[in-house]
């Protein structure tokens, strides 16, 4: 919830992000595939890469038609990161 309302106030502000990144899973509150499809509503052209630890999750398979341009697998490192979101830029 507070990521799509900080989402929202700063395109709003005229400082729109480059790229979101979201977990699958959030405890107590919305997790990456219902944030997804409220941003995608405020700004269908920002990409964002999808984080998760559940390997078996349905969504890994079908992640572009969900509204992501790549995924990350937990554990992650700084490099894989980086090379995460250097490809989710790059296919923007």
């Amino acid at each position: 919830t507070e990521a799509i309302q900080t989402f929202l106030r700063y395109k709003s502000e005229g400082l729109p992000f480059d790229l979101a990144i979201l977990d699958l899973a959030i405890p107590n509150d919305f997790g990456a595939k219902e944030v997804i499809v409220r941003i995608k509503e405020i700004d269908p052209l920002i990409p964002a890469l999808l984080i998760t630890g559940y390997r078996d999750d349905p969504v890994l398979t079908d992640y572009k038609s969900r509204g992501f341009v790549g995924t990350l697998l937990k554990p992650f490192d700084y490099i894989q990161l980086n090379q995460a979101v250097n490809s989710a830029l790059r296919r923007n």
